[in-house]
C-alpha cells in the first residue's frame, strides 16, 4: 500500500500590498516533496490574518 501525504498551506504574500493595504492570499500544495504554489485571487488585510 502506498501512503503519500498531501500538505496544503495558505499564506499571505506580505511583500505585495495594494492601495487598500491588502495582500494576496496564496496556496502551496506539497506532494511527494514537490511544491506547486498559486494565487487564490483573494485579497486580505494582514491585520485580520492569523497563521494558526
Amino acid at each position: 500500500m502506498n501512503n503519500n501525504k498531501l500538505s496544503i498551506l495558505f499564506f499571505l504574500q506580505k511583500t505585495i500590498l495594494n492601495k487598500k493595504n491588502e495582500c494576496p492570499l496564496r496556496c502551496r500544495l506539497t506532494y511527494q516533496s514537490k511544491r506547486k504554489e498559486f494565487s487564490t485571487g483573494l485579497l486580505i488585510n494582514p491585520k485580520y490574518w492569523d497563521n494558526k
